[in-house]
């Protein structure tokens, strides 16, 4: 088994503080921070797709999600990647300021309101886009063009 040490004095202080706050929240691998400090156990989380192996492995008791852009159980928060971040950012303005406000920041961020499917539909599509032609890749845009809803 894999040993991971984190800063302690860093999960102390989340510690002392998680009961006076109202969200704790994590992008990408930050999450094996709050697993470290215990925050996770018996709730439902994700990670990077390249890093959940490790984080179920390290921390059984924890519900992870492979597939998930962002769980939210909270009040903890946990997402895959960087962009994944974003989406989880924007679904914390949505729940804080509305739909609107939350559609005004993601079409400012020129962003998905939100992204359809789950963090595993990623990697395939970037492979699918490497080893497209030139043709290929113009038709593909040209399908997200006439697909795309606003």
């Amino acid at each position: 088994m894999r040993k991971v040490i984190f800063e302690t004095s860093l999960i102390e202080w989340l510690k002392l503080r998680v009961s006076s706050t109202r969200r704790l929240a994590s992008v990408c691998t930050g999450a094996f921070v709050l697993a470290a400090g215990g925050f996770l156990d018996g709730k439902r989380a994700t990670t990077h797709w390249n890093s959940t192996g490790l984080l179920k492995e390290l921390r059984p008791q924890i519900k992870v999600e492979p597939d998930e852009i962002f769980v939210a159980g909270p009040p903890v928060y946990t997402s895959a990647g960087i962009t994944a971040g974003i989406d989880l950012c924007l679904a914390l303005v949505e729940a804080d300021c509305g739909a609107q406000t939350a559609l005004s920041v993601a079409r400012q961020l020129v962003l998905f309101m939100r992204r359809p499917g789950g963090q595993a539909q990623f990697s395939p599509s970037l492979a699918v886009q490497v080893k497209a032609t030139p043709r290929l890749r113009k038709l593909m845009a040209l399908l997200q063009k006439f697909l795309a809803v606003e």
